[in-house]
Formats: C-alpha cells, structure tokens, sequence
C-alpha cells in the first residue's frame, strides 16, 4: 500500500489500526513508544533470570551434570539469539510487528508457564525419585518449555524495539531527536527489567528454593507487557509490510554469485577457445 504524497499530516509508508493513512497529530511519538518500555522491560526481566538460574536449576532439580547443564544453556541461548533473525524477517515481511509481539508473548509466557508447572509437581521432575535421570516425559516438558521461551524471545526482541522506533519520523528533525531519547529510554527499560530478574527472581529462585514463583512471575510479567502493547494498538504506527532487509541482502548475494559465475564460464570459454 503506497499513500499519497502531499496530503497533510501523512507519513509515507505507515497506516493506523484501520489500515488508513498514519497521521502525525493522531499517531506515534512518545505516548506510542512508551508501550514498548513495558513490554521489553519485563522480557528482559524474565529471559535474564532465566539465562542466570537455568545452570543450577538443571544440576540440582533436573539432575543434569555440570557438562550436559552448561550444553543445554548454551544451545538453548544460542536458538533463542539466532531465531531473533527469523522474528525479524517475519515482521518485516509477513506479519506487522504488533502482530509479531502479541504471538510471542503468548509462545513465550506458555513456555514459562510450562516449567513452572514442571518446577511445582514433584511427580515431573526426577528430584524426588532419589536422583534419578529424567524419563521421556519429564525431558519433553523441560525442552518444550525451554524452547518455546526461545522461539518467543526470538520474536519479542527484533518486533518491540523497532515497533517503537517506528513511531517516529527519521524525515521530521523534532522526531529524529525524539527517536534518539526512545533508544535510550529503551535500554534504561531493559537494563531496569534485567535488574530486577538478576536480583529479584533470582532471590526467590536461589535462597527459597522456589523456581515455580520465578517462572510464574516471568509468565506473568511477559503477559501484562503483551497487554501494555495491546492498549496502545489505536495510537501506533504500522509500517507497511514489504521487503525485509534480510531478503534484499540475501538477493543481492544471489545476484552476485550469478555474475561471478556467468563472468567464470565467459573467462572458460575464451581459454579453451585459445588452446584450439
């Protein structure tokens, strides 16, 4: 969808809620963004007490060695900050990013609801069966959880900074300066949520021995960002959905590596041409 240029108060490229011409005195700025600073200040707070406390939950609840523990968290960090491309490139393309963030937040709050549930019945967790392995079911709902909060997270972190970078006018020099002030009241947000997971939830976690309150208060936490970032659905800016950068950049290097070869076989053909 292409707007019309010229018409007052207008931004190019951006529609409201209804689909219809984005306007600058009705649509984005601050009142807009400020949405995002819950969202991602209480994404941070869960997935950072999580990436602390998931080591010792493993060893001393899961009864993971310290080797298979520390695999575990690594390839569980390394899904969830590379699934933060494919969440970039869906919201770019397929999906506004309000959209984005609202599926994400559900994938994820599941997925901590999940291993609350596995931290608060005994029978789930092999604990309490005198330090014995899990068994297929006890490992389905750890790994169902674990990655389910990655494949969430990898949707949360691309979708709601840049939803709320899209609230301002790089064209407009007020908005511009603006923008800057929402960076970095962006990473105050999550710098605050981070604080609070490390210090916070990681107490409940560690000194009372309760991972089911620290994963429930994630849940809890990632489900009242999302519905921070469904009151401010009437005020944003939504980006017309086209290219995503991804693709251009992946296009490009096909392009490339067609005319290197097309350059390759004329080169080919002119030397054996030669040698006859």
């Amino acid at each position: 969808m292409e707007l019309e240029k010229g018409e007052p108060d207008t931004l190019q490229g951006f529609v409201n809620w209804k689909g219809e011409a984005a306007r600058k005195d009705k649509h984005g700025g601050f009142r807009a963004a400020m949405f995002t600073f819950v969202m991602m200040g209480f994404q941070n707070m869960a997935f950072v007490s999580l990436a602390c406390n998931l080591t010792s939950y493993l060893m001393m609840s899961m009864c993971f060695d310290i080797s298979k523990s520390a695999t575990t968290v690594t390839n569980f960090m390394g899904t969830a900050n590379l699934l933060c491309l494919v969440g970039a490139f869906i919201s770019d393309t397929y999906f506004t990013r309000l959209r984005t963030l609202i599926i994400s937040a559900v994938i994820a709050s599941m997925g901590y609801i999940i291993l609350a549930i596995q931290a608060y019945f005994p029978s789930l967790s092999p604990a309490c069966r005198l330090k014995e392995k899990l068994d297929g079911r006890e490992a389905t709902l750890l790994f169902v959880g674990l990655y389910l909060i990655a494949i969430g997270t990898g949707g949360l972190l691309p979708a709601g900074s840049t939803l709320g970078a899209d609230q301002f006018d790089e064209n407009d020099p007020t908005e511009r300066k603006q923008k800057s002030s929402y960076f970095n009241w962006l990473l105050f947000s999550i710098v605050l949520g981070g604080s609070v997971g490390v210090t916070f939830l990681v107490w409940i976690e560690i000194s009372r021995d309760d991972y089911f309150s620290g994963y429930l208060i994630s849940a809890a936490g990632i489900l009242f960002g999302m519905m921070c970032i469904i009151m401010g659905m009437k005020t944003y800016r939504y980006k017309v959905l086209g290219d995503s950068p991804l693709l251009r950049i992946a296009q490009g290097v096909q392009h490339e590596v067609i005319l290197q070869n097309h350059i390759l076989q004329k080169k080919q053909v002119h030397y054996f041409s030669g040698l006859s």
